[in-house]
């Protein structure tokens, strides 16, 4: 039998970083946010520190994986640098 996952979807990670943002800034102490939402206090200070860079926009999922529009990433070789 498979095992849930716990991270959810892309949806559910970041409206658990948004609440978890929203709760401290009102003052509780990053113990209790952490608890609350299973995360650590390590990943609390890495949210904290995203939201004062670029504010909630910051908090949102970045893409990941190949891009769909079918193109190959450039490799970088000596024989094409020289």
């Amino acid at each position: 039998m498979a095992q849930s996952d716990k991270r959810g979807n892309k949806g559910t990670q970041e409206s658990i970083r948004i609440k978890a943002v929203k709760m401290r800034l009102k003052g509780t102490r990053p113990g209790i946010v952490a608890e609350t939402f299973g995360i650590t206090t390590q990943a609390l200070s890495k949210m904290m520190k995203r939201y004062k860079e670029g504010g909630f926009k910051a908090l949102k999922s970045n893409q990941r994986g190949k891009p769909k529009n079918g193109r190959k990433p450039v490799i970088w070789t000596a024989e094409y640098l020289v």
